[in-house]
């Protein structure tokens, strides 16, 4: 009764898309979905509260960009799955 428990989660869907408007195959992004959550104990006053977050649970390796240089073809690709520790002090 002196702490409160929290937990949130997102799904982010994604289609098909091209990352450049010349539509080349190396611009291609398949679709994906990726799963966030976060779960957290905090003070029943809020005043202090640590997280555990994870993001891109499921590792999805997403093209942010996408170039060609001298005929050669480069991706660059987004962060995979990550965690985080989060601490929170309120005064």
């Amino acid at each position: 009764s002196t702490m409160l428990f929290k937990a949130s989660g997102l799904v982010y869907y994604s289609d098909e898309y091209f990352v450049q408007p010349t539509r080349a195959a190396y611009s291609t992004q398949s679709s994906f979905t990726k799963y966030d959550a976060r779960i957290a104990v905090a003070a029943n006053d809020e005043r202090w509260e640590i997280a555990l977050t994870g993001r891109n649970l499921s590792d999805e390796m997403v093209i942010q960009h996408a170039y060609n240089i001298a005929g050669n073809q480069f991706q660059n690709l987004g962060i995979g799955r990550s965690y985080m520790l989060e601490g929170v002090l309120r005064f």
